[in-house]
């Protein structure tokens, strides 16, 4: 251990807190003065191919990659939606632990998250930067244990007087730094080249849009297909109460047509009975008539072929005139 602790990671006693050693388990337990140190070594134990390290298992006695950071936005109108949609990026999980407020209750524009932080393939931690961008608004993210982080580069391990302005933070380039990217306008929540903040998927306002936007389309069409079931359904009705009408109606013209034709054989025998009431009326008339007139066997044949029973024609009565006054009889 002495090669490994003194002589190949150089850990100064200062930097700790005490070295334990477990001689029957066959381990020692270092317990740092704090976590910027403790990640340091890790990060330094990570990428070192050095032989000595065979056989040496390094083992933390909690998650390294679980964080409590916190957020401070500069503008309260910041989404938190945004935020963790920005985080993402570098964790695996981010769950809000709620706002910070100070002593007088007043909400200090900071939220306090919980992460678990992604790592690389060689097993360091990707840590989001310190300072970021959302939209238009700066914001800006602290952690115990949180390295030296340069605002001209972006990166961890230097403070800005110290930095050699090597690489650019946004486009990994030489000899500019982030504030004069010319790729400055990627998309601040998601990193995209493809769009600006105010039109990325990701961001909440917009994705609240979507979501109205669907919801109005879902409830329209439901909507519509209610309208659709609803006169779909009316239609069958009125097809069903029309049959039924009709069946009514052709039962009724049935019904009425069988009282119908009781009727007209009813009528037709009272018509019958008419005729020969009416026949035998005029045949009685007749008689009389000819008998009052003292008519000839001439004039009464000529009635019989003329006389229609209602009126009786002039000549037939200038006849039976003629006929009454030459028998001293007057009409």
């Amino acid at each position: 251990m002495k090669k490994v602790i003194v002589e190949l990671f150089k850990i100064k006693p200062e930097e700790t807190l005490a070295l334990m050693d477990y001689p029957r388990k066959g381990y020692y337990d270092v317990v740092f003065a704090s976590t910027s140190i403790f990640d340091y070594y890790v990060e330094k134990m990570a990428i070192c191919k050095d032989d000595r390290l065979k056989g040496i298992w390094i083992i933390p006695h909690f998650p390294r990659e679980e964080k409590m950071i916190v957020v401070k936005m500069y503008s309260p109108l910041v989404e938190l939606e945004d935020i963790i949609t920005y985080l993402e990026q570098f964790c695996d999980s981010v769950t809000s632990k709620g706002k910070i407020f100070n002593e007088f209750g007043f909400w200090t524009s900071k939220w306090r998250l919980f992460v678990r932080l992604k790592k690389r393939k060689n097993g360091s931690l990707i840590i989001p930067p310190a300072r970021f961008r959302n939209g238009k608004v700066n914001g800006d993210l602290f952690f115990p244990g949180m390295p030296e982080y340069c605002k001209q580069c972006g990166r961890y391990g230097h403070m800005p007087k110290d930095c050699k302005k090597e690489k650019c933070g946004i486009c990994g380039e030489e000899n500019h730094v982030i504030t004069d990217c010319p790729k400055k306008s990627r998309c601040s929540l998601c990193n995209s080249l493809e769009h600006k903040f105010k039109d990325c998927p990701k961001r909440y306002s917009n994705v609240k849009k979507k979501a109205k936007a669907a919801k109005d389309e879902s409830e329209k069409m439901e909507e519509e297909e209610q309208v659709i079931r609803k006169t779909e359904k009316k239609r069958k009705i009125e097809a069903k109460e029309e049959k039924d009408y009709l069946n009514e109606l052709d039962s009724r013209d049935k019904e009425l047509a069988v009282y119908l034709l009781s009727e007209v054989d009813v009528y037709r025998e009272k018509i019958e009975e008419l005729r020969t009431r009416i026949t035998r009326l005029m045949v009685n008339a007749k008689e009389r008539f000819m008998s009052k007139y003292h008519a000839p066997p001439w004039l009464l044949e000529l009635v019989e072929e003329e006389w229609d029973g209602q009126s009786m024609p002039t000549q037939l009565l200038d006849l039976l005139a003629g006929n009454a006054i030459r028998n001293g009889f007057y009409l």
